[in-house]
């Protein structure tokens, strides 16, 4: 056998071990699991090598909780810390920025004077070398007398607040600005004892009667502390703790019982951060810039894009979302994550059903809604029925339908033709309609 014979064989043998591998590794990934203790884990997020896109993205199940023993309980390994839930992105709606997915996890919060020790533990978020940083959705929630809390590690910004336990100073207007704040509320805020007793009107929220809150700072932080003021010499149980959870005073007032909890619930921001540039181009998906320029021009010329990202030139860092008219996860290797929706089979921002009084029509990417359009009726000439396409972006963009009906003289109800127009046009237009019965001299 010629040395060039062998030398074609060895790299046909290559190529087909390269094949072999390439397969397998399609096969781990399709049986990759996709829960752990019943919380959903999406890709790039994974459970198992070869199952997630990156180390930052490694999910470990873990048989331990310390609630519920033997419970299988997800940690996300780059952090060490447990996750609550993992988040994608929402569709792009066209707006500005793109929305970030978020999961959310445990974090322990920090406490004075609560434990038997007397110590302060104090809690650091630690996130650089990371896809993630901490979300916005999160605020600082302080509870306990007399205590100062800060976030730290955000310098040169200032962000605290303070909670404390000695009667405010009351007046008439201060107590008729109350109550009136608990009326407008009434529907939303149950009245008990704490809230809207004509003595506490101002304990409805954490605003610094024994609970206080702030918001994290506009800048994306990715080291964050949270310490309660050292010079605080009152005694009591004190905590400090960001969390993504709603709190008021009924819930965020009794700092020992937020101290039994030892955790609060983080909400972290994440994005795409991984060495293989030929990721996000596998993806599919339309670059943002194009997918902005494409819209200005012309909303139909986007309808058939399932997916949007946002990369920097070296592909290294993403984020993605499907496009408005799609879920999914616009993260799947290969393209193909963000499915057309029939947006007919879904209720409008008000709850109601798409095209009400009309008939919705699934398109790709969107929708479309028919109306009936009626002639006047006439003796002896009976019209068919006749249809017009409202389409979505036409809604929007301020045309309506318009069916007008009048009463004879009579009393024969009679439907006036169903018109289109815009109702943002110039009142002059309708100088030139004739009336459908214009009035006759007796």
């Amino acid at each position: 056998m010629s040395s060039n014979t062998s030398c074609s064989l060895l790299i046909l043998l290559s190529l087909l071990v390269l094949l072999i591998l390439d397969f397998a590794n399609l096969t781990v990934s399709s049986s990759c699991p996709r829960k752990c203790g019943g919380i959903n884990i999406p890709y790039p997020f994974g459970i198992g090598m070869g199952c997630y896109l990156e180390h930052s993205y490694e999910i470990e199940c873990v048989n331990y909780s310390s609630s519920i023993p033997w419970k299988l309980v997800p940690f996300l390994s780059a952090i060490r810390k447990e996750v609550v839930n993992i988040y994608l992105p929402t569709s792009y709606m066209g707006v500005y920025s793109m929305d970030m997915g978020f999961v959310r996890i445990k974090n322990k919060i920090t406490s004075k004077g609560c434990s038997s020790d007397g110590e302060e533990h104090v809690s650091l978020l630690n996130l650089t070398g990371t896809p993630f940083y901490v979300s916005h959705r999160n605020r600082l929630i302080a509870s306990g007398c007399n205590n100062m809390a800060s976030l730290t590690n955000v310098e040169p910004i200032m962000v605290g607040c303070k909670s404390s336990c000695s009667a405010t100073n009351r007046t008439a207007s201060k107590d008729y600005l109350a109550e009136i704040y608990c009326d407008d509320y009434s529907q939303i805020l149950v009245k008990t004892s704490t809230s809207c007793n004509g003595k506490n009107f101002n304990q409805t929220s954490c605003n610094g009667f024994q609970c206080c809150e702030t918001n994290m700072p506009a800048q994306i932080q990715q080291i964050v502390g949270v310490r309660i003021d050292s010079t605080t010499t009152t005694g009591g149980c004190k905590v400090a703790f960001l969390t993504d959870e709603e709190h008021s005073f009924l819930n965020g007032s009794d700092p020992k019982r937020l101290h039994a909890k030892g955790k609060s619930t983080v909400a972290l921001s994440w994005f795409i951060h991984t060495t293989n540039r030929s990721y996000v181009d596998s993806l599919g998906c339309q670059n943002l810039e194009i997918f902005r320029h494409l819209r200005e021009k012309t909303l139909e010329s986007t309808y058939g894009i399932s997916c949007i990202c946002d990369y920097n030139a070296y592909r290294s860092y993403a984020r993605c979302s499907c496009n408005k008219g799609y879920h999914g996860n616009p993260y799947l290797q290969g393209g193909g994550g963000c499915k057309d929706v029939n947006e007919c089979l879904e209720n409008d921002y008000d709850g109601n059903y798409k095209c009400m009084g009309g008939t919705c029509v699934d398109l790709q990417g969107h929708y479309e809604c028919e109306y009936k359009k009626h002639r006047p009726l006439a003796i002896g000439d009976m019209q068919p029925d006749e249809y017009v396409s409202e389409n979505e972006e036409e809604r929007e963009e301020g045309v309506v339908e318009v069916n007008i009906k009048v009463e004879s003289w009579n009393n024969v109800a009679v439907t006036a033709p169903t018109y289109q127009c815009n109702i943002a046009a110039s009142s002059s237009l309708w100088s030139d309609v004739e009336p459908l019965f214009p009035l006759q001299t007796l």
